[in-house]
């Protein structure tokens, strides 16, 4: 081959290249087959909207009555919905847990969940529906009501979610797909953080009492008698008898005392929250034991404390902790909270509920070490 004819190859290969068309590395075509499978979800705003409900403006203090009664303290503003249906709900595959649940999505537009039965367990039943643009945006929507903006990320193997209706105040989440949990069943280290607020409860001032009303004036003396007129003398000279001296009046009575001010309106209660946050570990013997190490910031103090109990893992890749009771169990300045929970998304972690007061959820993740 000649070099002019290289040349011409050469060139005519550059050229060609030249006129092809950019490539586009952007994902995209997604469709509802995009979503099939398990999804863990944890609605990321629960604890916020928690505060939001707890705090609601309190309406105005009942005027005071006619008789000086004190007036009703005025109702509570509305509170705002904690969850955002893909949390704390009975139709999760994995129960009612706050702040988390599981669904099934069919990759054809049907969110499966359950449904209890009469006989005191549950069946498997459609519970919503899905579609997803080749955009990988997705409308979500639940038969008890909710609807979703979403977006699908990692493939979808992630979606990231925002409630549109107006009872969900924007409550936002995420649905993570979950493969195998059975690595939950073996010895490993798992470490976890969560973080919101909890609430202290404070009460307004009671209103001052009214003052007492000023005694009434003392009546008047009454006034003296007048003395009687001197006797006329008597025809042989006589003297006549002294006229006696009238009786002095009798003194007024006291007036009676004025009536006590009406005691004032009681403050209206405030609810008041606090930092609480944590960060630890849980480490499993995978037969069923576990002991856990935590860092708490809570009441404006760090608190660390180790507690022991026992885990259980279920089918649906839930993990519930017991904690101990036993003397010796948990470090002295550890509180049990009421719950404890998670979903695993595979063996190298998943997400957290706790609860460490009977008003608070937090939600949280934990990851394999």
């Amino acid at each position: 081959m000649t070099a002019g004819h290289k040349t011409f190859i050469i060139g005519g290969l550059l050229f060609g290249g030249l006129g092809l068309p950019l490539v586009s590395f952007g994902f995209s075509g997604c469709y509802n087959g995009s979503l099939m499978g398990n999804y863990n979800a944890a609605i990321s705003s629960q604890n916020f909207q928690q505060v939001l409900a707890a705090t609601g403006a309190t309406g105005a203090t009942g005027a005071t009555g006619a008789t000086g009664a004190t007036g009703a303290t005025g109702a509570t503003g509305a509170a705002v919905a904690p969850n955002g249906g893909f949390g704390g709900t009975a139709a999760s595959l994995s129960g009612n847990v706050p702040g988390l649940g599981r669904f099934y999505f069919d990759g054809v537009g049907n969110i499966v969940g359950s449904q209890p039965a009469s006989s005191n367990s549950t069946f498997l039943t459609n519970v919503g529906t899905y579609s997803v643009s080749d955009n990988c945006q997705a409308k979500l929507t639940l038969s008890s009501g909710q609807t979703f903006d979403a977006v699908i990320i990692n493939h979808g193997q992630s979606v990231l979610f925002l409630e549109t209706d107006s009872a969900g105040a924007g409550t936002t989440g995420t649905l993570q797909e979950s493969s195998s949990c059975i690595g939950l069943s073996y010895p490993a280290t798992y470490g976890f953080s969560f973080f919101g607020a909890t609430q202290q409860a404070g009460g307004g001032a009671t209103g001052a009492t009214g003052s007492t009303g000023a005694t009434g004036a003392t009546g008047a003396t009454g006034a003296t008698g007048t003395t009687g007129a001197t006797g006329a003398t008597g025809a042989t000279g006589a003297t006549g008898a002294t006229g006696s001296t009238g009786a002095t009046g009798a003194t007024g009575a006291t007036g009676a005392t004025g009536a006590t001010g009406a005691t004032g309106p009681t403050g209206s209660t405030t609810v008041q929250y606090q930092p609480y946050s944590a960060i630890g570990t849980i480490a499993t013997d995978g037969n069923g034991n576990f002991s856990l190490s935590q860092t708490v910031f809570q009441g404006g103090a760090v608190k660390r404390a180790t507690a022991q109990g026992t885990y259980t893992v279920g089918t649906d890749c839930s993990l519930q902790l017991k904690f101990s009771t036993a003397a010796g169990s948990n470090s002295a300045n550890f509180t049990t909270p009421l719950l404890f929970r998670g979903l695993a998304t595979n063996s190298n972690g998943g997400v957290l509920a706790i609860q460490p007061s009977g008003t608070d959820t937090l939600t949280g993740t934990f990851a394999n070490q």
